[in-house]
């Protein structure tokens, strides 16, 4: 059915966009005991599980 098509290629831009933010966005940075830590300045990014782990899924 073409709507579920449409609906499908939706949902895969919008897995898109919020991946892409996730690992563009404008955040502020980690606290300086986070970094530490993770060795990282980047929020929401530590191992990329999280960006990966989005989907865009029609029910």
């Amino acid at each position: 059915m073409q709507i579920e098509r449409i609906y499908e290629q939706l949902a895969l831009v919008a897995q898109g966009d919020v991946q892409l933010n996730i690992a563009r966005g404008n955040w502020v940075a980690n606290a300086k005991s986070t970094i530490k830590q993770k060795g990282s300045s980047k929020p929401l990014i530590d191992t990329g599980k999280m960006r990966q782990s989005v989907k865009g899924i029609v029910k």
